[in-house]
């Protein structure tokens, strides 16, 4: 993970590490169009970031690597005065695809329509145009409680193994959610990007192992709180015990 001025992001949820063997299915082989966060209904604070997520394909395949490499595109937000380069802060390499978080080379103006433009284009990105707030975001979001871990879920599909534990995470103002884990007895964290969904999010995590998870709440301008309480603790069941049920 690549990190400038702190946030989470890349967002995304599992790790580059754990690819299970299993045969190739239809999201493998396929990517799927580039997504954006914020949507373009969002006000973009004037200290704003946007995160590109591109799902399907092999993360080392044709599609799971071009957003590595999203800043030989040139990215560039435009206005009627202006032309504002992005940068990347951060990236999340994941088992279906990739995540990168982009910001601004100097803050926006206020009240101001920019459209998000790539040189060469993207061509699976739809044009993006957000109206920027009136003034820069510095308020963090908010945990209510603590985030709590679900019972691990184990089945095989068409496309491989799922192997996931699924965290509530109650926030406010907190698009993202930024997960770290590391294994017990290892010392290098990992991490991922997530997008909650009703509350939850997924941490795709292989059988057989026992982990623990700090999760960050991170807002449209990057500003971050860590979730209260102490970090989760994980217990994947073993290959057996999933097989039996």
């Amino acid at each position: 993970m690549k990190r400038g001025l702190v946030c989470s992001a890349a967002i995304a949820l599992a790790a580059a590490w754990w690819v299970p063997a299993a045969r190739a299915c239809k999201v493998d082989q396929i990517g799927e169009p580039t997504k954006m966060s914020p949507t373009t209904n969002d006000a973009l604070p004037t200290n704003g970031r946007i995160v590109l997520d591109r799902g399907g394909g092999l993360l080392r395949g044709e599609f799971g690597d071009s957003l590595l490499q999203i800043e030989d595109r040139h990215p560039v937000l435009r206005s009627e005065h202006e032309r504002v380069a992005l940068r990347v802060v951060e990236t999340y390499d994941r088992r279906d695809g990739t995540t990168v978080v982009l910001t601004a080379t100097h803050h926006l103006r206020p009240s101001t329509a920019y459209t998000l433009v790539f040189d060469p284009p993207v061509e699976d990105a739809a044009p993006a145009t957000w109206t920027t707030a009136s003034s820069d975001d510095r308020n963090p979001p908010r945990w209510f409680a603590r985030p709590t871990a679900e019972a691990p879920v184990y089945r095989r599909t068409d496309c491989g193994v799922d192997s996931h534990v699924a965290v509530n995470v109650p926030t406010a103002d907190a698009p993202w959610i930024r997960v770290e884990w590391r294994q017990h007895g290892e010392r290098r964290w990992r991490a991922s990007l997530n997008a909650p969904t009703d509350g939850q999010i997924r941490v795709w995590l292989p059988l057989n192992e026992r982990y623990t998870l700090k999760l960050t709440a991170i807002d449209f301008a990057g500003n971050e709180v860590r979730a209260p309480g102490p970090p989760l603790d994980v217990v994947m069941p073993s290959s057996e015990v999933a097989k039996r049920k």
